[in-house]
C-alpha cells in the first residue's frame, strides 16, 4: 500500500516536470536574445566566480553557470520538446529551473532578475524564521538564521543557481510547519513528503549543495517529534526513513530524466550521465580524489577552522552525555542528520572538491545542530516548547 502511494507520486511528478519543461519552450521568446546577450556581457564584466567580499571564498557569485550555461539555454534551437529534454548537451540534468527563469528572461535583464530573486529570498528568510519561532520555539528560529547566514544568505539573490534549492527549502520548511499537528499525529506521512522534496531539488538544481534540502527541514521534523514525545526508536525510524525517502526521490528522479530524454531524443543519455557522475565520484588524472582533503577543506569553509571539529565534536559527545538535560530521542536523530553532508562529500568528492565555495553549504544543518545542541546544553529551558 505503501509502495504503490510512491510510484503513483512518483508517475505523477515526472509527468509534471515532462509537461512544465515542454510548456515552457512553448512560450514566444520576446527580449530572451537581447537579454542572454546582455548576460553574455556581464560574464565579460564581472567574469566567472567573482566574491562580494574580498578573501572570502564562500561569497563567490557562480556567474558561470548563472550568464554561461542557465541564460543561454533558455533559448530553444528546436523543437520545445527537443529542446526541453537535450538542452543543448546538457541532457542530463532536468534543468527545472527553467519554468521560471525562461519566462523572466523573456522579459527582464539578468540584473533585474536577481533583484527580484533577492526580494523573494529576504521575504522566504523573513517568513521561514517566523514559522519557525511560532511551531517550534525561539531558539530553533535563531539557530536557523544564523545557519543561514553561515551560508551566506546575503549573496543567494545574486546566483541563481545557488537560490533556487533554498527557495524549495524554505519553502518545504513553512508547508511543514503549517502542518504541523498533522506530521506529529501521522509521522508515517513524513518519509513520503521528503521522498517528493528530493524530487523536486533534482528537477530544479543543478548539483549545489542538495542535501541541505533534507537536513534542514529533518531537523525542524525532529523537534516536532520531541515536542510530540516521540520515542527514541520512532524519532530515529523517521530520521533514516525520511533520508532514505529523500535520497530515493532525488536519484530516481535523475535516473528518470535520462530515460525520458533518451527515448524522445533518440540518444543513449545514459552513457553520457554516467561517465559524468563517474568523474564527480571517483575524479580522473587532472583531478585525483582526496576525500579527506575534501571534507576539511569544505568543513573550514563553512567554520573557518579545522579546530571547530573538536568543539563540534565535544558539543555533540556532551548533548549525548547530558541526558538529564537533553533527550536520546532529541540528541541521536540529530546527531546522524550532522553527518549527512560528510557522507555527501565522501561520495561526490570530486564534485565537492572542485566547488567547495558553493559546496560548503551542504553543511547548514550541521551548523544549525550545533547551535541547538549549545542553547539546549547552556539553557535545557530554551526547548520548553509553546503549546
Amino acid at each position: 500500500m505503501i509502495f504503490s502511494k510512491y510510484i503513483k507520486t512518483f508517475i505523477c511528478l515526472l509527468v509534471i516536470y515532462t509537461g512544465l519543461m515542454f510548456l515552457t519552450f512553448l512560450i514566444p521568446n520576446f527580449n530572451l536574445e537581447k537579454n542572454i546577450n546582455i548576460a553574455h556581457q556581464m560574464y565579460a564584466t564581472d567574469g566567472p566566480y567573482p566574491a562580494t567580499i574580498k578573501g572570502f571564498p564562500q561569497t563567490q557569485i557562480d556567474n558561470f553557470t548563472d550568464l554561461e550555461i542557465m541564460a543561454p539555454r533558455m533559448l530553444a534551437t528546436d523543437s520545445a520538446i527537443h529542446h526541453a529534454m537535450d538542452m543543448d548537451n546538457y541532457a542530463r540534468y532536468w534543468h527545472g529551473y527553467a519554468v521560471v527563469l525562461k519566462p523572466l528572461l523573456s522579459f527582464f535583464e539578468m540584473k533585474d532578475i536577481r533583484l527580484i530573486y533577492n526580494t523573494v529570498v529576504i521575504f522566504l528568510l523573513c517568513y521561514t524564521s517566523y514559522s519557525i519561532a511560532t511551531s517550534v520555539n525561539k531558539t530553533s528560529s535563531i539557530a536557523f538564521i544564523l545557519s543561514m547566514a553561515a551560508m551566506h544568505v546575503e549573496i543567494f539573490g545574486l546566483s541563481l543557481q545557488i537560490s533556487n534549492m533554498f527557495i524549495v527549502m524554505m519553502l518545504f520548511i513553512i508547508f511543514i510547519c503549517r502542518n504541523k499537528t498533522a506530521l506529529i499525529c501521522s509521522n508515517n506521512i513524513i518519509p513520503l513528503y521528503f521522498f517528493i522534496l528530493g524530487s523536486v531539488i533534482n528537477f530544479i538544481d543543478l548539483l549545489t549543495a542538495p542535501v541541505a534540502s533534507l537536513s534542514i527541514p529533518l531537523i525542524i521534523i525532529i523537534l516536532f517529534l520531541y515536542e510530540g514525545k516521540a520515542t527514541f526508536i520512532s524519532s530515529i525510524k523517521t530520521t533514516i526513513l525520511s533520508s532514505i525517502s529523500w535520497g530515493l526521490g532525488y536519484g530516481l528522479t535523475w535516473v528518470a530524466k535520462w530515460l525520458i530524454a533518451s527515448v524522445i531524443l533518440g540518444q543513449n543519455v545514459f552513457l553520457n550521465a554516467i561517465q559524468s557522475m563517474f568523474f564527480r565520484t571517483v575524479g580522473n588524472e587532472n583531478y585525483p580524489i582526496h576525500r579527506i582533503d575534501t571534507i576539511l577543506n569544505n568543513f573550514t569553509a563553512m567554520f573557518y577552522s579545522e579546530y571547530m571539529l573538536i568543539v563540534l565534536a565535544v558539543i555533540l559527545l556532551m548533548a549525548i552525555i547530558l541526558k538529564s538535560r537533553i533527550s536520546l530521542s532529541l540528541s541521536l536523530p540529530l546527531l546522524l542528520i550532522s553527518l549527512i553532508p560528510y557522507i555527501w562529500y565522501t561520495i561526490l568528492s570530486n564534485h565537492s572538491q572542485i566547488h567547495t565555495f558553493f559546496t560548503y553549504r551542504a553543511q547548514g544543518g550541521t551548523f544549525m545542530i550545533f547551535l541547538i545542541m549549545l542553547a539546549a546544553i547552556i539553557r535545557p529551558n530554551s526547548f520548553n516548547f509553546r503549546k
